[in-house]
C-alpha cells in the first residue's frame, strides 16, 4: 500500500518510507519529515518574498523610469509645437518680406520705365535737334554751293573747296513705337 500525504498546497510527497506501527505512523519519522518539509518549506516562502521584493523595487524602478520618460515626451512635445509655431513665423516673415521686395521691385521698374521714357523723350528731342540742325547746315550748304556757283560763272578760276557733310548717328525706335518706312530721319522731322 502507498500513502501520498499533502505537506503543502503545491507540493505531494510520498510517505512510503515512514514505518507504521499499530498506533500509525512512527512518530519520530513523521516529526523529521515534517522538520525537512519546515525547513523547505521556509526556504521556498524567502526565496518568494525575495522575489517579491526584486519584484517590487523592479516595479518601482519602472515607474520612475516611465514618469521620467512621461516627462521626456511632454518636453519634447512643447518643444515640437515650439518649433512648428516658429516655423510658421518665419514662414509668414519670409512671405511678407517677398511680398515686401516685390512691391519695391515693381516700384523701381515703375521707377526705371519712368526714367527710361524721359531719357528717351530726351534723346528724341535732342536727335530732332540735330536733324533740324544737319537739315539747316545742309540749306546752309547748298546754299553757298549756289554762290559758288554763281561765283564761278563769274569767276571760273577760283579754287572750289567741297566740304563734306557730317553724319549722324542713327538711333533706333524704341520697341514701342512703330517704324517708319521713310528716311531714317523723317522719323525726327517736326511736323
Amino acid at each position: 500500500m502507498r500513502v501520498i500525504a499533502l505537506c503543502c498546497p503545491c507540493e505531494v510527497q510520498d510517505l512510503t518510507d515512514i514505518k507504521t506501527s499499530i498506533l500509525g505512523y512512527s512518530k519520530a519519522q513523521v516529526e523529521e519529515l515534517l522538520q525537512n518539509e519546515r525547513v523547505e518549506y521556509e526556504k521556498v516562502l524567502r526565496s518568494q518574498k525575495e522575489r517579491i521584493f526584486s519584484l517590487r523595487e523592479e516595479n518601482r524602478r519602472i515607474s520612475l523610469e516611465l514618469e521620467a520618460l512621461k516627462q521626456r515626451e511632454s518636453a519634447i512635445a512643447a518643444a515640437l509645437v515650439d518649433a512648428r509655431a516658429k516655423a510658421e513665423a518665419i514662414v509668414n516673415d519670409t512671405r511678407q518680406k517677398l511680398v515686401h521686395e516685390e512691391a519695391q521691385r515693381k516700384a523701381e521698374m515703375a521707377n526705371i520705365t519712368q526714367a527710361a521714357e524721359k531719357a528717351r523723350a530726351v534723346l528724341k528731342q535732342v536727335a530732332q535737334e540735330a536733324v533740324d540742325a544737319v537739315y539747316g547746315m545742309r540749306e546752309n550748304l547748298e546754299g553757298v554751293r549756289k554762290k559758288i556757283r554763281l561765283d564761278d560763272e563769274e569767276e571760273p578760276t577760283k579754287p572750289v573747296t567741297v566740304v563734306e557733310t557730317p553724319r549722324v548717328i542713327e538711333v533706333p525706335p524704341s520697341p514701342s513705337q512703330k517704324a517708319i518706312d521713310a528716311s531714317p530721319w523723317e522719323q525726327y522731322r517736326l511736323s
